[in-house]
């Protein structure tokens, strides 16, 4: 999967997951309905999806300049952490490295 699906599909699921805990739903509705209903409202929703990933991308460089300049970090602590800051845009580094 390409970063920028990658980076949607992490926005979408955290849009969802907010509105559902904000919801309260018909007892007769199942869970697929529901995530239908809310990834129906995610996908209309008027927010540009190049926006999102412009702003969410631009937010992980500057981590990752913050990561890079820090001079307490070592070379492997670095790039432990700039793999965290893909973790956190929903991206598994290419099953490279895994939280714990």
């Amino acid at each position: 999967m390409e970063l920028y699906e990658e980076i949607l599909l992490h926005e979408i699921l955290q849009y969802i997951s907010q509105k559902e805990q904000n919801r309260h739903w018909p007892e007769n509705l199942s869970p697929e309905e529901k995530i239908g209903v809310l990834l129906e409202e995610a996908l209309d929703n008027k927010i540009s999806y190049q926006q999102v990933i412009r702003s969410t991308s631009y937010r992980a460089l500057r981590q990752i300049r913050e990561l890079v300049y820090n001079p307490d970090l070592t070379d492997y602590e670095c790039v432990e952490e700039i793999l965290h800051v893909f973790e956190n845009l929903g991206s598994t580094a290419n099953g490279r490295h895994y939280l714990y």
